[in-house]
């Protein structure tokens, strides 16, 4: 689809009301980006604040979904706009308290509860110790959303993740 059509069909979104973007395109794995911020900033940078532009224009808040560690790559998706950064995966060396401290004040952050260990390995009582841990390292966070470090996956153990929403549920709340 291109930034064009993409924009046309916000347009479209923000005639109902809608008031987010959500959006997911990978740019990184564990190890990094998988291209080099040079060539990620020559190819993509001028059509990504274009299309973030378009949504802000129209007044939408911007999720941005990225797996693994694109923290080469950040600056550019704050220079554009985004107003959400998901997830924050330790696995990829994302660091909970790093990206608070340095990046808190600017935008909301998302994630941080290990969804390929804790939650699927873990026990209930090492569920509701990283929880709590993560809500502590974020809090006073201009913005901070409590989750898994990506999704809810079929290996999540259905206690874990009931475990880490009344963990967020009973301590969450600032």
């Amino acid at each position: 689809m291109t930034i064009d059509e993409q924009i046309l069909l916000a347009q479209e979104a923000a005639k109902t009301g809608c008031k987010f973007i959500y959006t997911g395109d990978d740019v990184a794995d564990n190890n990094g980006p998988i291209i080099s911020p040079a060539m990620f900033e020559e190819i993509f940078v001028p059509e990504l604040k274009r299309i973030i532009g378009a949504y802000k224009d129209l007044g939408f808040f911007l999720l941005k979904h990225c797996d693994g560690d694109f923290m080469p790559l950040l600056d550019y998706y704050l220079e554009a706009g985004i107003d959400l950064l998901d997830p924050i995966d330790p696995v990829a060396g994302m660091d909970l308290k790093h990206i608070k401290d340095t990046y808190g004040s600017r935008i909301a952050i998302k994630g941080n509860v290990n969804c390929a260990t804790t939650l699927v390995f873990g026990t209930v009582d090492e569920t509701v110790a990283e929880t709590k841990h993560c809500l502590k390292v974020a809090k006073g966070t201009t913005g901070y959303i409590c989750s898994s470090s990506n999704s809810i996956h079929s290996s999540v153990n259905p206690a874990n993740y009931k475990a880490m929403l009344e963990t967020i549920e009973e301590y969450g709340k600032y």
